[in-house]
């Protein structure tokens, strides 16, 4: 670790990014310092997703199928005034069905109620209790195919790190959405979820 900028050093002092470097290495998954055009990152498929891969296909075939406005969607972030923002966002792009949570263990709750009963989920990563990454760890074991975006004011690298961790976790990544978010992003980001 000597070798690392200052930047990178100060993401990976903290624990819950050595795990999920853990995560992604051992999944199948790595990180390259380099300036690669996914963003340094690198996918390889993991052995224990591919029995949830035809029920994805199928989801997103149906999905070709909506329009923004059918989307429903779960935010998942620890201070109300960011879900307030949120849900105030999506619904002036239409969309009606959208539920918020503070806490993962709420969310995660819902999710495995109905599996497809949100198109997207709009996860923050630094959250008390169970983070993001723990939380996309928790949500990969449930069978949910619907498709997930990170909405974070977090450092760069560690932004990253969680994007690898959910290619790595078989999870359909939309995109990240940097705080505060910008209407404008947030339309493309969910349009991905119906490509």
């Amino acid at each position: 670790m000597a070798s690392l900028q200052p930047a990178f050093q100060l993401a990976f002092d903290h624990s819950f990014i050595r795990a999920a470097i853990d995560g992604a290495l051992t999944d199948g998954c790595y990180l390259s310092g380099h300036n690669e055009p996914a963003g340094g990152v690198f996918r390889a498929p993991s052995p224990w997703n591919r029995g949830s891969l035809e029920k994805q296909a199928i989801r997103e075939s149906a999905m070709s199928q909506m329009n923004l406005e059918d989307l429903s969607v779960l935010c998942l972030d620890d201070h109300v005034l960011m879900l307030d923002i949120m849900a105030a966002r999506l619904g002036n792009l239409g969309i009606s069905k959208v539920v918020t949570r503070e806490a993962a263990a709420d969310a995660l709750a819902l999710i495995k109620e109905d599996l497809n009963a949100f198109d997207v989920l709009l996860c923050d990563l630094n959250m008390p209790g169970v983070n993001g990454i723990e939380f996309m760890e928790q949500l990969s074991a449930t069978g949910y195919t619907g498709a997930v975006g990170i909405v974070s004011g977090a450092h760069d690298v560690v932004i990253q790190v969680a994007e690898a961790f959910a290619g790595a976790r078989g999870i359909r990544f939309l995109g990240t959405l940097k705080k505060p978010v910008v209407t404008e992003d947030l339309t493309i980001l969910l349009s991905r979820a119906l490509a």
